[in-house]
């Protein structure tokens, strides 16, 4: 309650000091043109130490008032890692709960097996126990519905770098209309010619518990798939969990999907990973896990509270967060950094589409084994070959 009371006291203080500095500023002039009172001194005094108390308050705020909070995570408490994938994903989970939750693992598994020809993809997901695959295709566009007993992933691959079409749908940044808000023209319209596959699929198997995940490209896709699912009613998401997304809403569908899944979306940010900085002007949404290689995650939520501890007490303070968690690429940046990237034109590959690894650390981080790399870190898990 206090750093809710804090929060707008500070938003209070922001305006009382710039009214105070204008009035510094007539009363300078003021000054210069008529002897001052002691009374006159006094008022201006008090004037100035409101602002400099301003002053510091945005100070505490960060680089453009900006806040994120790390959460403080329990170094003692045992996580399970000896469930199976399957036990994994039938576990209860809460988004904004501490983020070391054994299914993100097997989530991020499943994303980076995506990447791979889907003749090689299928046996690797039956080897997490997911034994019925079907693939998703339209143009470009891959993914898979996965299943076994009463669990179901759908699953979007990222960018291939290979194919030209892919890189279309990044580029068209425009916004289409829904009746929630303003969306990502290029990432909707790539979901449109998967989505008819995809509700076949979930039609025939009414999973009791359906996750829907992906990996840049792929989180994008994953997030427009979950929001018309859930929008248009036509299955209950029990988890939304991306990596590396880019951002797919304006701010009022943003606000909505916040509401809409409120402690079901979590997506995770390794390290210096640019691409959930972009499009510029679209919004983040749901319960952003920044991965630092720390006990200290960065949290953010965009009016909710979010505990500073990893135990779920209602006696315990908690801090609304409701700044930009990532400052996001302006458009120079953006024209910039595609600069960069075409400078270095990307391998390719013959078995799979892994071109995110080049000489530009912001994509460097986002390589989909780095982001499963850092969760395991998260998780305590020994590394191991895959």
């Amino acid at each position: 309650m206090f750093d809710w009371f804090l929060t707008y006291f500070e938003l209070i203080l922001g305006i009382a000091g710039a009214v105070s500095l204008i009035g510094i500023a007539m009363g300078f002039l003021r000054i210069t043109l008529t002897r001052p009172s002691r009374s006159r001194w006094r008022v201006l005094g008090g004037i100035a130490l409101l602002s400099l108390v301003c002053f510091l308050a945005v100070l505490r705020g960060g680089p453009g008032g900006k806040k994120t909070t790390p959460q403080e995570l329990d170094p003692d408490r045992l996580i399970d890692t000896s469930l199976t994938a399957v036990e994994r994903l039938q576990n209860p989970w809460e988004a904004y709960e501490d983020p070391r939750w054994p299914v993100v693992e097997t989530l991020a598994e499943i994303s980076d097996i995506a990447y791979d020809p889907p003749v090689f993809a299928a046996g690797r997901y039956e080897g997490l126990g997911l034994s019925r695959c079907f693939p998703l295709f339209d143009r470009s566009m891959v993914g898979y519905v996965l299943a076994i007993d009463d669990v179901a992933v759908v699953v979007f691959r990222g960018t291939d770098f290979n194919e030209w079409s892919d890189w279309g749908v990044n580029k068209a940044v425009r916004a289409a209309p829904t009746e929630h808000g303003g969306i990502h023209a290029g990432f909707d319209r790539a979901y449109d010619g998967l989505s008819p596959q995809i509700n076949e699929v979930l039609d025939r198997l009414a999973p009791k518990h359906l996750w829907v995940t992906g990996h840049s490209l792929g989180g994008a896709l994953a997030t427009v798939c979950a929001y018309r699912l859930e929008s248009r009613g036509e299955h209950k998401v029990t988890g939304l969990i991306t990596f590396g997304q880019p951002m797919v809403a304006k701010l009022d569908l943003a606000e909505h999907l916040d509401d809409l899944f409120d402690n079901r979306y979590a997506w995770f940010v390794n390290g210096s990973d640019v691409v959930p900085k972009t499009p510029p002007g679209y919004e983040p949404a749901g319960s952003l896990v920044e991965l630092n290689g720390t006990l200290r995650p960065g949290r953010w939520r965009r009016t909710r509270a979010v505990y500073s501890s990893s135990s779920v007490d209602d006696s315990l303070p908690a801090q609304p967060l409701q700044a930009h968690p990532l400052p996001p690429l302006t458009e120079e940046e953006s024209r910039l950094l595609q600069q960069r990237l075409k400078a270095e034109p990307p391998p390719v590959f013959d078995d799979a589409p892994r071109a995110y690894s080049m000489a530009v650390p912001e994509i460097d981080n986002h390589l989909m084994p780095a982001y499963l790399g850092s969760i395991r870190q998260l998780l305590g898990i020994s590394m191991r070959g895959d």
